[in-house]
């Protein structure tokens, strides 16, 4: 919690009191009470090394499980990966120093290293990312029916999705398994190539691959109908399930390691379409989730799936894309077209501009934690990571070439081992940032 220091009014009235109370004695200042800020610093765990000069791809055989409901456990079965090699070529990585003319009032990183890792293979450009407990960087890989891993020793794999389907979020789980959305690619406007067979996909550690359906496979009347359910991002929860929202549905889903899905309806959703784009953890332990089309963050409370709007009713606030909690023990947004703001749990609110932003509707987008006690966020449409730091000032951590990072989707950032990593989907590529 942020004190408030005292105005310079009451203190010239408490100097005079004092003059008073001790005959000409006199006292001035007052204790300032700063946030303490939790960052993640750097581990020196070994970052995965740049590719060399050949990969192998990975295409392993797949299965499905029946459709599940919200109360029953799928019949589930899975096949262990076996890939084929294949060899391609893969071009070095280049890398690149980028300092913060304006640092923020905590302790930063002084000059941050930016590298880029090539993907080789065509097709399709990198979405969200994932770092397992291995150090492996996984990925979505819109337009290919595939996910990727970058492996510790930079060599990078692909494992197809079996049914035509396309991964959207992704995240690790609890056991170390890689959880992901999925969907087949549908039309939004006709709806035409969408079918029930959207749902969560799972790899586990030894590299077997299972599909969970989801309950629901159709849009909210009161959306688009040809989005379908929409599952989108996806992020562990503090009760060892993996929590996701269903975009085109308006519902937030959870599912076990066994594969039994529960949803639940966001508030609302018989009245208007919500529109949900990203999820996470508070640092009370609930799940938040963005309701972008309502101006709303929804608090959901893991133990009874019970649902509260933030801010409340009536509160102002501009439409939320991305939200992560941040290392000062509140919760960070972006708002489209509107910079970025702080919530605290029980719904206050502060915004913040972002300065200098020099493409148009270049706007924030996907937060996480940073490594230096500030939250980092890129820009849609534009070519920058920049952080913000508690007292909401704004500063530049790296900038790309312009378009590389413009949005494939929402968790684009994930923190982890003393390193940032991202998509470049203009770029297809996948960049790491570290502290120099």
């Amino acid at each position: 919690m942020t004190t408030t220091a005292p105005s310079r009014r009451a203190l010239r009235l408490a100097a005079a009191l004092t003059t008073l109370l001790l005959a000409g004695g006199c006292g001035r200042g007052s204790p300032e009470q700063r946030v303490a800020s939790r960052g993640l610093q750097p581990t020196g765990t070994t970052q995965p090394a740049p590719p060399d000069e050949v990969t192998t791809s990975t295409e392993p055989t797949t299965s499905s499980t029946e459709p599940t409901t919200s109360s029953t456990e799928p019949a589930t079965s899975s096949t262990t990966a076996r890939p084929k090699a294949t060899t391609t070529t893969r071009p070095r990585p280049t890398s690149t120093t980028s300092t913060t003319a304006e640092p923020p009032a905590v302790p930063v990183c002084p000059s941050p290293v930016l590298t880029h890792f090539p993907i080789p293979a065509t097709g399709g450009s990198p979405g969200a990312v994932t770092v397992a407990p291995d150090g492996a960087v996984w990925f979505t890989y819109p337009g290919t029916k595939s996910i990727g891993r970058l492996g510790p020793d930079g060599q990078m794999t692909f494992l197809s999705l079996n049914g035509g389907r396309e991964a959207a979020g992704i995240a690790t789980g609890p056991d170390g398994s890689i959880w992901f959305t999925q969907a087949p690619p549908a039309n939004p406007v006709t709806g035409e190539g969408a079918t029930s067979d959207a749902g969560i996909g799972r790899v586990a550690p030894d590299g077997a691959i299972t599909h969970f359906p989801l309950p629901t496979s159709a849009a909210n009347p009161m959306g688009v109908p040809g989005m379908g359910a929409g599952a989108s991002a996806i992020v562990a929860g503090p009760d060892g399930a993996m929590w996701f929202i269903e975009t085109g549905a308006d519902k937030v889903g959870r599912i076990t390691a066994a594969g039994v899905i529960t949803e639940y309806d966001l508030p609302d959703r018989d009245r208007m379409h919500s529109h949900p784009q990203d999820i996470t953890v508070g640092p009370d332990g609930a799940i938040y989730v963005t309701a972008t089309l309502r101006s709303r963050v929804v608090r959901i409370d893991p133990a009874s799936g019970a649902m509260t709007d933030l801010p409340p009713p009536g509160a102002q606030a501009a439409p939320f894309a991305g939200i992560t909690a941040g290392p000062d023990g509140a919760l960070w947004f972006s708002s489209t077209g509107d910079g970025v703001g702080r919530m605290t749990t029980s719904g206050s609110v502060k915004k913040f501009a972002v300065p200098g932003t020099d493409t148009p509707r270049a706007w924030p987008w996907d937060l996480v934690p940073g490594l230096d006690g500030t939250v980092w966020f890129i820009e849609e449409g534009g070519a920058r990571v920049l952080r913000v730091d508690p007292q909401g000032k704004v500063s530049e951590v790296a900038r790309f070439t312009k378009g590389s990072i413009a949005r494939s989707g929402l968790q684009q950032l994930a923190t982890a081992n003393g390193a940032v990593w991202l998509a470049e989907p203009g770029g297809n590529s996948l960049a790491r940032i570290t502290c120099g």
